[in-house]
């Protein structure tokens, strides 16, 4: 059991005074501004979709990876606009590397390929 001291009397509370709320410095406020205008002019970039077929025993046979875009076409251009490519075979080919990194076992790490997909985005 804990010994807890009693407060004697005629001591003053403590200060319970409220401390002034943080202001931003100029700098910080340009900054935030700069980031904010980066961010409303960034090219918007599709994320990766991942969806794995399952065999009887409930292993995974194929993994199939598409950009997450209602126009497919539009989104691997987006991807390719991400990468700074103009060669759809570069673009697969680093789609395809980059989906064996995000492997683990049987299946693909659809989180870690749109950290990747994300970080690509021109900003």
């Amino acid at each position: 059991m804990a010994v807890v001291p009693m407060r004697k009397k005629g001591r003053a509370a403590e200060s319970t005074a409220v401390a002034k709320p943080y202001e931003p410095t100029a700098q910080e406020l340009k900054a935030k501004a700069a980031y904010i205008k980066r961010r409303e002019a960034r090219i918007p970039g599709p994320s990766m979709k991942i969806t794995n077929k399952l065999s009887d025993d409930g292993r995974v046979t194929n993994v199939n990876i598409i950009v997450d875009h209602p126009d497919h076409d539009l989104g691997y251009e987006l991807m390719s606009a991400a990468i700074a490519s103009e060669c759809g075979d570069f673009t697969r080919g680093t789609v395809e590397t980059l989906t064996m990194a995000a492997q683990k076992g049987d299946t693909v790490d659809e989180r870690l390929m749109n950290l990747w997909a994300a970080s690509k985005r021109p900003t």
